[in-house]
C-alpha cells in the first residue's frame, strides 16, 4: 500500500465516523515519518490494511462495519481499515505512546476540511511489533534496524514502558531484541 494509498483509507475513516483526527497503530504507521515509499519492506507495500484507533472509542466499530475487511469499501478499492479499539484489546504500546505520535495534516477534497492523522512514532511502532512477535514483526523490525530508523537503545527504553499487566508482552519483546541485536552484530563482525 502507497502512502496516498494510505491517506485515502485515512479520509474514510474520518468520514465515516465525523471526526478530523485518527489514529494509526499498525505497520502502516510507518507513513507518519517515512513517506517513500520505494525504499519500504515489502511488508508494508503489499499490505492492504490500515490499522486504526478513533478518539472515541465507541466508534470504531463503525470503521470495521462499513470500511474494513470484506466490507463494500474492501472489495471496491482492495484495501481496508481495521477499526481497533484500545480498550476492548490488549495492544502492548509503551506508557507514552500517547506523547510520541506523529502528526500529518491533509485536506478531505470532500468535504474541504483538514484531516490530521497521527502515527505511532517508529521506536513505539518496533517495541510493539517485537511485543507481537509473529514472524512478519520480526522481518518488520529488522528492517527498522537494518536502515538506521530506530536504534537498540531507544527501543529497548520503549518496550521496558509496557505496563506491568503485559509483563508477558514485555519480557518477550526484549528477548526478541536482544536475539536481533546479536544477530545484527555477529553479521557486522563477519563482514
Amino acid at each position: 500500500m502507497l502512502y496516498e494509498d494510505v491517506l485515502h483509507i485515512l479520509r474514510a475513516s474520518c468520514d465515516c465516523i465525523g471526526t478530523q483526527e485518527i489514529i494509526v497503530i499498525g505497520s502502516q504507521a510507518v507513513y507518519g515519518t517515512l513517506h517513500d515509499s520505494e525504499h519500504l519492506p515489502d511488508i508494508i507495500i503489499t499490505s492492504n490494511e490500515v490499522d486504526v484507533v478513533s478518539f472515541v472509542p465507541t466508534r470504531t466499530i463503525e470503521i470495521d462495519g462499513t470500511l474494513g475487511e470484506g466490507s463494500r469499501f474492501h472489495e471496491t478499492h482492495n484495501r481496508y481499515a481495521h477499526g481497533i479499539s484500545l480498550e476492548d484489546e490488549e495492544i502492548p504500546l509503551p506508557s507514552d505512546w500517547k506523547e510520541n505520535l506523529v502528526d500529518i495534516s491533509f485536506d478531505n477534497p470532500h468535504t474541504g476540511k483538514t484531516l490530521t492523522a497521527w502515527f505511532l512514532s517508529l521506536i513505539d511502532l518496533c517495541a510493539s511489533k517485537l511485543s507481537a512477535g509473529r514472524s512478519k514483526d520480526i522481518v518488520f523490525a529488522k528492517w527498522l534496524f537494518d536502515n538506521h530508523h530506530v536504534s537498540f537503545e531507544d527501543v529497548r527504553e520503549a518496550i521496558e514502558k509496557i505496563p506491568n499487566n503485559m509483563e508477558k508482552h514485555r519480557l518477550g519483546a526484549l528477548k526478541r531484541l536482544e536475539r536481533i541485536e546479536k544477530e545484527m552484530i555477529s553479521i557486522h563482525m563477519e563482514i
